[in-house]
């Protein structure tokens, strides 16, 4: 095999090189988002279950005008409202002055923890104890990470007055 590794090429090498795919404990994939999606694809196609399936993103996709809009106005019209922050087993009331909740907490002196920036690394996960909020992306978190209350601060922008975040959690 040469060149980009595609759906076809991926499903090839897989059948070739795992002919029981389905032994195999844990899936590692790592590389061009193109190619990660096309291996996640290929191996979802031979039944192998999501959680077995690990993708480690380095960069995030530059986000689509219409959700960069969309999270500008709801950046927008949260500006000023209140957030609960817990880090530390400490819980402070800071307001959204920021582009989301990581930055307005920082901004309030906060040592909220952070590496990336961009919704990949998960350093700044956090779970919504109360209210709503908007991710902008979301490329660090599992769907069941998601599904539990799990957001990335970096990303998200509250949906009103009173959301709560646990550092902690």
């Amino acid at each position: 095999f040469n060149g980009m590794l595609n759906r076809e090429r991926l499903e090839e090498a897989i059948g070739h090189l795992v002919p029981d795919a389905l032994e195999v404990d844990g899936w590692f994939i790592c590389g061009p988002g193109p190619m990660m999606d096309a291996a996640e694809g290929a191996l979802l196609d031979r039944n192998i279950p999501k959680e077995r399936i690990h993708i480690e993103r380095f960069t995030a996709d530059r986000p689509l005008d219409t959700v960069s809009r969309e999270i500008a106005q709801l950046q927008t019209q949260a500006e000023g409202v209140t957030v609960a922050v817990t880090l530390d087993g400490r819980t402070r009331r800071v307001p959204f002055t920021a582009g989301n909740i990581l930055d307005s907490a920082r901004a309030s002196g906060l040592p909220a923890p952070f590496a990336c920036k961009a919704g990949v690394c998960a350093t700044c996960r956090a779970k919504v104890t109360k209210g709503k909020v908007e991710m902008a992306a979301r490329y660090g978190l599992t769907d069941e990470e998601v599904a539990a209350g799990y957001v990335l601060t970096c990303q998200s922008v509250p949906l009103g007055d009173g959301v709560a975040v646990d550092y902690d959690a």
